[in-house]
């Protein structure tokens, strides 16, 4: 019907009893306006096959008014699908930077975005859990982001999820990975000191 700019997907006909009037209340819109209504009267008036005959409309009644003792068809819209949403609630997030590949997994520094204070810590993930859009970055020097958060669903359902995901930048060079590797050894160093000292003082 292109008269009315629907596809035929777009609407179908309900049949309403004698003496129903157009019923607002259901899931669809009636698309009888008061153009829509003559177009359809001149195209199909006595036509049988479309279900539809001149009778149907009353002239001097509403156009979302069928005659009684009447039991005819109104075209209705279908409603328009709702796209299924879903948002993702981060709780914790963290930049890394791969240090080696193995054959199951690959070994990377990450840095806390979400509590930057907190020191860069070592850490083996899983290859699996790299999206296969981004397999061809997974190499030493390679930045990447990793967050831990819940997906709540359009359905109400909440998932836990871990998301991996790669930058698509210039990777870190060999001299920076190596500078990293240096401070992470010198951090690391600096902590197990630390707690060596602690436990001295604690056990005097």
């Amino acid at each position: 019907m292109p008269e009315f700019g629907l596809t035929q997907n777009d609407w179908f006909f309900r049949s309403y009893d004698e003496t129903v009037e157009a019923d607002l209340d259901f899931p669809g819109e009636i698309v009888f306006d008061e153009q829509a209504a003559k177009r359809i009267k001149d195209r199909w008036r006595g036509n049988g096959t479309t279900g539809i005959g001149g009778d149907a409309f009353d002239d001097e009644a509403p156009t979302q008014r069928i005659k009684p003792a009447l039991k005819e068809e109104i075209l209705i819209r279908r409603p328009k699908p709702t796209a299924l949403r879903s948002r993702f609630l981060l709780l914790q997030q963290w930049e890394g930077c791969v240090m080696e590949v193995g054959e199951d997994s690959f070994l990377s520094i990450v840095y806390d975005q979400t509590n930057p204070k907190n020191s860069p810590e070592e850490v083996r993930l899983l290859i699996d859990d790299v999206p296969r859009g981004d397999f061809p970055l997974l190499a030493p020097g390679a930045v990447f982001y990793w967050s831990i958060g819940y997906n709540d669903m359009s359905n109400g359902q909440r998932l836990r999820s871990s998301v991996i995901s790669f930058r698509r930048l210039p990777a870190w060079g060999r001299k920076d990975i190596s500078r990293i590797k240096k401070k992470s050894a010198q951090l690391l160093s600096f902590l197990t000191d630390s707690n060596q000292t602690h436990q001295n003082v604690a056990s005097e």
